[in-house]
């Protein structure tokens, strides 16, 4: 990979890159995360953003990127396809960001590099927060993504057959619940997804009332209807997809429960998953390169593609 940025790179140098400034309103997203982040430099807003970016710039020059809008009646909502062209099977990338910003520059654009080199065509969705994000409304961008892909596979030169969707902290809130019957890929007619990914994921709104994901998702309406109804691990069912699972312990942000509620959930139910747990590492790692986690991708990918020997 060559190396057009640096640690002093800035993100308002990204911002005015002829190659990606256009792409920065979509990778920090809404622009009040942009603004507030606009004078640091890259690595001080993300670890791993360095190779991300680097990784990116270099897909761009070589015509590998491209964005499509997949909702008229929302302008922002995008999927950044990063392509091998070569019909590669695909995964869908989402970020997280407390329902109230995605972060790709801290974590799509690293787990994208990762993810590329193994072979796979990437999709980087902005998908809607704030009040956008009430209830179904991530959802409706994912599932519209999902069935733009379907729709022109042959124009994108992809193979959509047991595609993954791998969604981190909040993205991994909608990540799993477009695996359920209720809010998920039944629910939108489309084809069942290979595997999901839940990266230190949001499961159950009851473990954070006051946090952002249960404040977007539903706007303190907290009766006991709602409450079951969005958290995935109360509406898991013999439908679900199978599904890696990766957290760590002391994880300040997003509390270890969750992963253990899903588990169960999944075990109940005999729904073929991966588990990994660890002691350390705390949360939005990323790739991980310097955490316990370090390697999770390639334990991510062995899982999946167990099923194709």
């Amino acid at each position: 990979m060559k190396h057009y940025f640096n640690e002093k790179t800035s993100i308002i140098d990204l911002c005015n890159d002829k190659d990606i400034g256009k792409y920065m309103p979509f990778l920090y997203y809404p622009k009040r995360y942009l603004d507030n982040v606009i004078n640091q430099t890259l690595i001080q807003t993300a670890r791993y953003g360095l190779d991300g970016f680097n990784f990116f710039k270099e897909k761009i020059i070589e015509g590998s990127v491209k964005q499509f809008f997949v909702n008229k009646e929302k302008p922002d909502v995008s999927i950044i396809h990063i392509s091998h062209n070569n019909n590669s099977k695909v995964i869908f990338v989402l970020s997280g960001g407390g329902l109230y910003s995605v972060c790709h520059g801290i974590e799509g654009l690293p787990i994208a590099s990762k993810l590329f080199d193994k072979g796979y065509d990437i999709f980087l969705l902005t998908y809607s927060i704030d009040d956008g994000a009430y209830k179904n409304g991530p959802l409706d961008d994912l599932s519209s993504a999902i069935h733009y892909c379907l729709n022109h596979k042959q124009e994108l030169n992809i193979n959509m057959n047991d595609y993954i969707v791998l969604g981190a902290s909040a993205a991994g809130f909608v990540t799993g619940h477009f695996g359920t019957t209720l809010n998920g890929y039944i629910k939108y007619d489309l084809p069942k997804p290979g595997l999901l990914a839940l990266i230190y994921p949001v499961i159950n709104l009851r473990t954070c009332l006051n946090e952002q994901t249960a404040i977007y998702c539903l706007r303190r309406e907290y009766s006991e209807t709602n409450l079951h109804n969005w958290s995935v691990d109360e509406i898991v069912d013999s439908n679900y997809p199978r599904t890696f699972i990766i957290h760590c312990e002391d994880d300040p942000i997003v509390t270890f429960e969750n992963a253990q509620r899903m588990v169960n959930s999944l075990k109940k139910y005999h729904i073929p998953h991966f588990f990994r747990s660890y002691k350390t590492g705390g949360h939005g790692w990323s790739i991980a390169n310097e955490e316990s986690a370090r390697g999770w991708v390639d334990l991510l990918i062995d899982y999946y593609e167990q099923k194709e020997k």
